[in-house]
């Protein structure tokens, strides 16, 4: 009699079973959950990381005008940019000191033509180099500014970096000093700037020295860069914050740094209210240290508000390049 036997190791009554592997939605939930912590966690380092070249970026655009403008002194007896002070009378015989500015000319026989300055001798890109990586030539309204033209005004705010007014035509090969109200310390928050002098007494204590002579400042697009698209820094016009709150100064040996400063506080920045004026660091609060009007006299006694110096100035036939004498 032959037995019959089943196959080895299968059971007479045995169900197969497959596993099938997968995620339940709790655990899709739990890994979604660590995803967007991750990034939370990187984005600010991302973006942190992202704000340091470019202004890293920035600074070198400035060192590059620096760099520029130091060529350009080297063909021009030492001395420094020139920058246009208004629109001539359409027809009228140009003057040669103020006609020009240092990125931008206008045509003397006509208010409106306006054409490339002496920085396009000296610089490839003008429109890449005279804007800050972060703020692309724009205003505080975030719009997209178009490439600047050569000629004629081609993007919302022309120049983020822009000549200090009063150093136009400076000399490289004389040292100058100029001093300013430094309201990143408490005591001098709120300091009245003094309009036209500081005696040397009080003046001294109240006044920060730059380390040299600066030219150019990164500008607050809001206060006032906007408003006036000249290339110029002064008056009320104020240092960009665009930078974790600091912006940038060019010294003339080409130097670029941060220039810290005490920015756009005011909400009624330009109104009535000086008390509120004096909360920035704006052109009023740079001052000059006259040299002594004849030789032997000892020490100027007076710091000089740049910005009124230059104002009794204008439309002066010196007008160019007396920082370098400042004898008053």
């Amino acid at each position: 009699m032959q037995l019959l036997h089943s196959p080895r190791g299968r059971r007479k009554g045995a169900v197969r079973s497959v596993a099938h592997a997968g995620f339940t939605l709790i655990e899709l939930l739990v890994v979604i959950a660590i995803i967007a912590l991750l990034i939370g966690i990187l984005l600010p380092a991302l973006g942190k990381a992202r704000a340091s070249a470019q202004q890293v970026v920035c600074l070198q655009r400035l060192r590059e005008i620096g760099v520029a403008t130091q060529f350009y002194a080297q063909d021009h007896d030492d001395r420094i940019w020139p920058f246009q002070e208004g629109y001539p009378t359409a027809g009228a015989p140009p003057n040669p000191q103020n006609v020009f500015g240092w990125a931008r000319v206008y045509d003397p026989d006509s208010v409106t033509q306006i054409g490339p300055g002496p920085l396009y001798d000296y610089v490839d890109g003008v429109s890449e180099i005279t804007e800050c990586p972060t703020n692309k030539r724009r205003t505080i309204s975030g719009d997209i500014s178009a490439d600047l033209a050569s000629s004629g005004f081609g993007a919302e705010v022309d120049f983020d970096y822009t000549l200090i007014t009063g150093v136009q035509g400076m000399r490289l090969d004389k040292e100058q000093t100029l001093f300013y109200i430094d309201r990143e310390s408490s005591e001098h928050y709120g300091q009245t700037a003094a309009v036209g002098r500081f005696e040397i007494d009080d003046g001294i204590d109240t006044l920060s020295r730059f380390r040299t002579m600066p030219m150019f400042i990164e500008e607050h697009s809001e206060f006032f860069n906007a408003v006036y698209t000249d290339g110029q820094w002064g008056f009320t016009d104020e240092v960009t914050d665009r930078h974790n709150k600091d912006g940038h100064i060019l010294y003339k040996d080409a130097v670029a740094e941060i220039f810290k400063s005490a920015n756009g506080d005011s909400e009624v920045l330009g109104a009535d209210d000086s008390s509120e004026l004096n909360k920035t660091t704006t052109h009023r609060d740079f001052y000059v240290k006259g040299s002594p009007q004849l030789p032997g006299r000892g020490l100027p006694k007076k710091f000089w508000q740049l910005w009124t110096l230059n104002q009794q100035f204008v439309n002066k036939p010196n007008n160019y390049g007396w920082i370098d004498f400042a004898q008053f």
